[in-house]
């Protein structure tokens, strides 16, 4: 049987501090080649700054040959990945990006080429402020476009699907949901239920941290537990700055109960997962919302939007709630604190969806699925 040439676009990964789609690609990959991947030939291309194969903790595979390319901004990228990779990538069968990137022209140069991409949300149609003014016109034009010329679209939830269909016209057959997932590999150790909260983000204008505040003010004032705190682990990313958010805090007297942690390292994002009450996640849209999927792993119930995919991640394993009304978030916090054994009940359950066997499986179909 021909062997097949595989190309993964890991160009876009160009920070060690990896979240979002860098985890699902990581998490996606790592699991598939430990699957028979011996009818590929593959080569990764990645940003000539970082060492993929160890950030990512990727096998070493004879099969397996690393492409480092020098794009030194956002821009520089974008012309290579649109001018230069379509032509690099003649005489391959199988091209795959864990993000929306499609190089564009490559559709009508590569035609035997089969375009894999992948499209998270379609966040920057929803969140207006989610990037800058140029960033978010280009993330809109390639994944409306993306989805109209690739050969089959990975996205990460129904919602998700839905909406790439209804803004990008796309046909819902050549769209697959591949769940995030935690590693089995992974083990959560022991598990506690301390008196604090956690969030997961790079703080920007979609993670609602404001109404995330007013919330939490009013369940302290609510519980009189002066004590419980709350902690948002995550860099401060577009539209922020620290002595904004130490304003923001200050002003509702949360210095000593509201902590922002910056990024930490995973052995750190662990210990807080192990011990924290719950996991509250009060975007405004998100394509997935893999922390509220990390907390559910920890054995920890989520206090989360009402909008987009979370309530299909949650389930019944968590609490959901108005995201702009203050009280119903205080109401939500309580709630969770006060009948916990009830949620914790329902985390087996919801957490047998997003199986790492089943998530992979699919990504294997879609690779040996005929043009």
């Amino acid at each position: 049987m021909k062997r097949k040439k595989l190309a993964i676009n890991f160009i876009n990964f160009s920070d060690h501090q990896i979240a979002g789609a860098a985890i699902f690609a990581r998490n996606l990959i790592r699991g598939w080649l430990g699957t028979d991947t011996s009818p590929y030939d593959i080569y990764i291309f990645h940003a000539a700054n970082i060492d993929i194969k160890e950030l990512f903790a990727l096998p070493t595979l004879s099969n397996i040959r690393y492409v480092s390319v020098s794009v030194e901004s956002f821009w520089a990228r974008i012309l290579y990945e649109q001018v230069v990779y379509p032509f690099k990538l003649m005489g391959f069968d199988i091209y795959f990006a864990p993000t929306p990137v499609m190089p564009l022209i490559s559709a009508y140069i590569n035609r035997g080429l089969k375009h894999i991409i992948t499209i998270h949300d379609m966040i920057p149609f929803f969140v207006k402020y989610k990037y800058g003014k140029g960033r978010s016109y280009y993330v809109k034009f390639i994944s409306v476009y993306g989805a109209k010329l690739a050969s089959e679209v990975i996205t990460v939830s129904e919602n998700s699907k839905k909406d790439i269909k209804d803004l990008a016209g796309t046909d819902s057959k050549k769209i697959t949901v591949i769940y995030n997932f935690m590693p089995e590999l992974t083990k959560p150790g022991d598990i506690s239920y301390e008196p604090f909260f956690i969030s997961i983000s790079t703080i920007e204008p979609g993670k609602n941290i404001e109404n995330t505040l007013k919330g939490f003010k009013l369940f302290l004032e609510r519980t009189n537990k002066p004590g419980f705190k709350f902690f948002w682990l995550g860099k401060i990313g577009w539209g922020y700055s620290a002595s904004i958010l130490n304003n923001m805090i200050s002003s509702l007297g949360l210095e000593k109960s509201f902590l922002l942690l910056g990024y930490v390292s995973d052995e750190q994002k662990t210990e807080l997962l192990r011990k924290c009450c719950a996991m509250v996640y009060l975007s405004h849209y998100e394509g997935f919302g893999l922390p509220v999927l990390e907390a559910l792993y920890y054995n920890k119930p989520a206090v989360v939007s009402n909008t987009s995919s979370l309530p299909e991640v949650i389930g019944r394993a968590g609490i959901l709630c108005d995201k702009e009304n203050v009280k119903d978030i205080a109401d939500a916090l309580v709630k969770v604190t006060e009948q916990l054994d009830i949620y914790l009940g329902e985390i087996p359950g919801q957490l047998k969806k997003f199986s790492e066997v089943a998530q992979v499986k699919k990504f294997i179909n879609i690779l040996e699925k005929d043009q």
